[in-house]
């Protein structure tokens, strides 16, 4: 340290540039690798996770949030990305200006810059962790909601594909009556009533759905998300859950109350699939129960598909048209956005979620169905 500081002294009177942050950085870094050593540590009781941190300090967090955000019109974390954008751009900038006139020297600026990255990357992951990061090593939802476990997945799994099929059996569009179908916003640009009723009739079953209403939004740059692969993102730092807006109007329920789990504190993907359709069937519009459930179908199908693929195409074949035309609705959509940078997204996603305790990675989204064959043991 003394070093250091003796080594940006010198250069301060060099060239009359202050010295670099070292140590300052050094603190944030220090702070950063405390917070990730810290993740370590309580993933090893969860229990005590879900008791004080995400039923205990998580919830009135949540709550400000909320608050804040749902106060405005528009996507705060959208906002203050730009506005982070902007600052880095500035400092660079400053920088550059500053070597164009031969006041600092090359290797300076790219120290200052690095040390800044440092110090802003270091705290945005301490934000992380203290306002939202720390529920991916929270109790599993099984064991919360005491779901069985189940033996025999594979005869469970083409039971349940049969249960979805029949609850979509009717196309809840052909009903008319001028019902606002699959929309997520009211009249007024509200989350829609129907997701309230939802989270409320959840509460009893799962205790974090109840509070306040979520500052839902639509994703602005929704293109670019789609060719990431992405139909929706939360934003921990200010507590607003984001859907893909671009997608089919079938998938809308589905997206909007994945990110809503989230919000809830639900980080595993996995629980947050299977809270999205559990919330779609228990909000008690059909409109919702079909997005629920369509979303839940391919899923299973998927998984079927890997296994006994003639089985899973004459399911298909079986299925109303409404149903097929659905599916392939999604299908086109996804491909239509299909991109080489889809395949770098998928991958930076499984590092974040591996790093966070998800080992599954991305096929942490898979394992929506572990929950739903429990789910259908238990009885609903």
């Amino acid at each position: 340290m003394l070093s250091s500081g003796s080594m940006g002294q010198d250069d301060h009177i060099a060239d009359g540039n202050p010295p670099l942050p070292i140590a300052r950085t050094l603190i944030w870094l220090g702070c950063a690798g405390a917070g990730l050593g810290s993740m370590r540590l309580v993933q090893l009781r969860p229990e005590w996770v879900e008791r004080y941190y995400s039923r205990g300090v998580y919830p009135p967090v949540r709550r400000t949030l909320s608050w804040i955000s749902g106060h405005l019109s528009f996507s705060l974390a959208e906002a203050l990305i730009l506005m982070l954008a902007a600052y880095l751009l500035w400092s660079v900038g400053k920088v550059v200006v500053s070597m164009a006139r031969g006041r600092t020297r090359w290797w300076r600026a790219l120290a200052s810059a690095g040390l800044l990255l440092v110090r802003v990357s270091s705290a945005v992951l301490i934000a992380f962790l203290l306002l939202w990061g720390l529920n991916h090593a929270r109790q599993p939802l099984s064991v919360s909601a005491k779901l069985p476990e189940v033996a025999d997945k594979r005869s469970a799994l083409k039971l349940l594909v049969g249960s979805l099929a029949q609850d979509l059996m009717v196309d809840p569009r052909e009903r008319g009556g001028g019902a606002p179908g699959f929309a997520v916003f009211s009249a007024t640009g509200d989350p829609d009533p129907r997701i309230r009723t939802a989270l409320h009739a959840l509460t009893p079953e799962v205790p974090s759905m109840e509070g306040e209403e979520p500052a839902l939004r639509r994703i602005g740059a929704w293109p670019i998300f789609a060719r990431l692969g992405i139909s929706g993102i939360f934003s921990p730092f200010t507590g607003e859950p984001h859907f893909n807006g671009g997608t089919p109007a079938c998938q809308w329920p589905f997206e909007a109350l994945h990110e809503i789990a989230h919000q809830r504190g639900f980080a595993r993907e996995d629980e947050a699939n299977f809270l999205a359709w559990w919330l779609c069937i228990s909000s008690g519009n059909e409109h919702y129960r079909y997005s629920g459930n369509l979303a839940a179908l391919s899923l299973a199908l998927g998984a079927i598909w890997r296994d006994d693929p003639e089985f899973a195409a004459d399911f298909v074949d079986s299925l109303p048209g409404h149903v097929r035309s659905d599916m392939r609705a999604v299908q086109e959509f996804w491909q239509r956005y299909q991109s080489p940078v889809r395949a770098v997204g998928s991958k930076l996603n499984d590092a974040y979620l591996k790093s966070q305790g998800q080992s599954h990675g991305v096929r942490s989204y898979g394992r929506m169905l572990d929950l739903m064959l429990s789910f259908q043991a238990r009885g609903r």
